[in-house]
C-alpha cells in the first residue's frame, strides 16, 4: 500500500516529468513499389533503388540502423541493416518471452494509421532475433496484446560476424522481412499511409539496450508512430538512353543505359561497371549523374548482371560484353577515343581490373575503388563473416563441386593473371580503398595492396615503390597509416599513397565506398586535357 501511495503522489506532483516528452515532428519513410520481387534474399538491386531511413541512440547503444522498404500487390517489405560490433542472441524458441532481450529488430505497425493511444486490432508487432526466431503479437479490442496471434511474415537474417563470440569485432547483421497485405487487412495503393515504428535491441552484455525510430514510449503507442507512405518508383534513369547489343559469343542481350554528350566537340567516355550483386538498372553509385553534369559521354553495361553464375565473375563473357559496350558507344556517341575511362567499385572494381588485365581495348585510365582481387581469399573472408558472397563465389566457379575449388577461384582472380606490361605504358591504373574496409565493409584493404604490389613488382618497381609487409600489417591492424601522405580526396584525408609509373594506390579515410563526386575530378587531375 505504501508503494502505491508514493507512486500516486509522484503522479500528482510531477506529471510533466513523467508523461511529457519534447514535441517533435514524427518521421516519415517511403516504401517504393517493385514489380520484380524475387523472393527473400534475392533483391539486392531492388533495395539499392530505395532511400533508407536511419536511426541511432548513442545514449542507449553504439548500433547504427538503416531501414529500406518496398511494396507490391502481395506484401510490404523491409530491409534492416544494423551496424553492431558484438553479435549476441540466446533464444532459439519462437515467441520466447525473453527474445526481446537479444540482438534483434522490431517492427510495430498501426495498419489503419489512426494514431490512437490504444494497442488495438489493427496494430501488430514483430521481433526477430539473430537466430531467425520471431516473437509477435497483435492488439485486441480491449487494448491488450494477444501473444497467441501467429503472424505469417516471411523473413531471413544475414550475419556479418560471429554470434556470441566476444573475442572478435563483428560488422553487424541484416534482416529482410515480407509482411502480406492480407495480414494487415490493407489494400495497397499509391499514397496509402500506414503508422510505423522500428526498434533495435542491442545485447552487449550490459543489460537490455533498446531504442526506436520515432521516439515512442511505451513502444506500443501508435499515436507516437511515424508514417510509412506507399509510392511508385521514380525512374532515376530519366534523361538517359537505353539500348542493347547481342553478344556474338552466346546471343546474350547486353543491355545498358547511356548518356550522349550535347557538346559539338567530341567528349570523353565514362564506362561504369556495376557492383557485385547489381546490374545495369542500379542507379546508385553508377556515376550517371556525375558524367551528365560534366557533359561527358557515358555507358553502363549489364555485363552478365549479378555475380552468382558461371558466365559472370571475371569470365571472358564479361570482358567481351564491356568491350562490346565501348564499341557501341564509340560508334553512336561523340566520343573522344583518346579519353575512354573505366570506373568501378567493389564488384565493379573487380571487373574493371579484369578488363585491365585481359582486354586489348585502348583505355586512357581506370579508376578502381575498393576492388576484390582474389576470389579465393574473399571466399574464405566471406565464409568467416557468414556473408552470402561465399555462396555467390561457389555458384560462379563450380556449383556442383563437392568442395570449394581453390584453383578455379584463382583462375577468376586478376591477382593471379599475367600483367599486361606493354599496356601500362599508355594506360593509367588508379586504385582507391578506404582504410576501414574489411572492418566496416566487405573487402579488406589487403586486396588492393596485394594487387598494387603485384603490378608494381611485375613492372620492375624499386623497394621504396612497393608497400612493405610491415606497412601492410600496420594499416590492417591499426586502421591508420604508418606515415601521413598529406593529400586529400575532396574533404577526405588520403592516409597512404604509393605510385610507380602509371600505377597508383591511395588509401583514404573511409570504408567500402566510391567517392562518386570526386572520380571525374581525379581523372582530370591525372589526365589534363592537351
Amino acid at each position: 500500500m505504501m508503494k502505491q501511495i508514493v507512486i500516486l503522489i509522484q503522479l500528482i506532483l510531477f506529471p510533466v516529468s513523467i508523461f511529457c516528452r519534447p514535441k517533435k515532428d514524427l518521421p516519415v519513410i517511403f516504401s517504393v513499389y517493385t514489380g520484380n520481387w524475387q523472393g527473400i534474399g534475392h533483391n539486392a538491386a531492388a533495395w539499392l533503388q530505395t532511400k533508407p531511413a536511419f536511426f541511432e541512440n548513442q545514449a542507449e547503444s553504439d548500433n547504427k540502423v538503416s531501414i529500406r522498404s518496398l511494396w507490391d500487390k502481395d506484401s510490404l517489405y523491409f530491409f534492416f541493416d544494423v551496424k553492431d560490433e558484438e553479435l549476441r542472441a540466446f533464444q532459439k524458441e519462437k515467441d520466447h518471452p525473453l527474445l526481446y532481450r537479444d540482438d534483434m529488430v522490431e517492427i510495430l505497425i498501426d495498419a489503419l494509421n489512426d494514431k490512437n493511444e490504444c494497442w488495438t486490432t489493427d496494430d501488430l508487432v514483430y521481433h526477430i532475433n539473430l537466430f531467425g526466431q520471431k516473437k509477435d503479437d497483435k492488439g485486441t479490442k480491449d487494448c491488450l496484446s494477444d501473444p497467441a496471434w501467429d503472424g505469417e511474415a516471411g523473413f531471413a537474417v544475414y550475419l556479418s560476424g560471429t554470434l556470441n563470440d566476444s573475442t572478435d569485432i563483428d560488422q553487424g547483421y541484416q534482416v529482410e522481412i515480407a509482411i502480406p497485405w492480407q495480414e494487415l487487412n490493407v489494400y495497397p495503393e499509391t499514397g496509402k499511409k500506414i503508422g510505423i515504428n522500428f526498434a533495435n535491441g542491442d545485447n552487449d552484455g550490459n543489460g537490455r539496450q533498446l531504442f526506436d525510430w520515432s521516439g515512442a514510449w511505451p513502444l506500443r503507442t501508435p499515436s507516437k508512430f511515424g508514417t510509412l507512405i506507399l509510392k511508385m518508383q521514380e525512374d532515376p534513369w530519366n534523361g538517359f538512353g537505353k539500348d542493347s547489343v547481342i553478344s556474338p559469343l552466346d546471343g546474350y542481350i547486353n543491355r545498358f543505359h547511356y548518356y550522349k554528350s550535347t557538346s559539338l566537340e567530341k567528349k570523353p567516355l565514362i564506362v561504369s561497371i556495376h557492383q557485385w550483386s547489381a546490374d545495369y538498372t542500379n542507379f546508385r553509385n553508377s556515376m550517371a549523374e556525375q558524367a551528365r553534369a560534366q557533359n561527358w559521354n557515358y555507358i553502363f553495361p549489364d555485363a552478365r548482371g549479378a555475380n552468382n553464375h558461371p558466365k559472370a565473375c571475371g569470365s571472358d563473357y564479361v570482358i567481351a560484353d564491356i568491350d562490346q559496350a565501348i564499341t557501341w558507344a564509340v560508334k553512336n556517341l561523340p566520343v573522344d577515343t583518346s579519353g575512354i575511362y573505366i570506373v568501378g567499385a567493389s564488384g565493379g572494381g573487380y571487373h574493371a581490373l579484369c578488363h585491365f588485365m585481359k582486354s586489348t581495348y585502348p583505355v586512357k585510365a581506370y579508376s578502381v575503388w575498393v576492388p576484390i582481387t582474389d576470389l579465393n581469399s574473399w571466399y574464405h573472408e566471406s565464409l568467416g563473416r557468414k556473408s552470402k558472397y561465399a555462396q555467390d563465389i561457389e555458384k560462379c566457379i563450380c556449383s556442383d563441386c563437392p568442395t570449394f575449388n581453390k584453383e578455379k577461384a584463382e583462375a577468376r582472380s586478376p591477382l593471379y593473371w599475367q600483367t599486361p606490361k606493354e599496356k601500362t605504358a599508355s594506360t593509367q591504373l588508379h586504385i582507391y580503398t578506404g582504410i576501414h574496409d574489411g572492418y566496416t565493409g566487405a573487402v579488406p584493404i589487403s586486396h588492393s595492396i596485394r594487387f598494387y604490389n603485384k603490378i608494381a613488382s611485375d613492372l620492375g618497381a624499386g623497394e621504396n615503390e612497393l608497400i612493405s609487409p610491415d606497412e601492410t600489417i600496420w594499416m590492417l591492424t591499426t586502421r591508420t597509416a604508418p606515415h601521413f601522405s598529406g593529400l586529400k580526396i575532396g574533404e577526405r584525408d588520403v592516409l597512404f599513397f604509393k605510385s610507380t609509373g602509371n600505377l597508383s594506390l591511395e588509401i583514404f579515410e573511409g570504408g567500402h565506398e566510391i567517392l562518386v563526386d570526386h572520380v571525374i575530378e581525379r581523372l582530370i587531375v591525372n589526365n589534363p586535357p592537351p
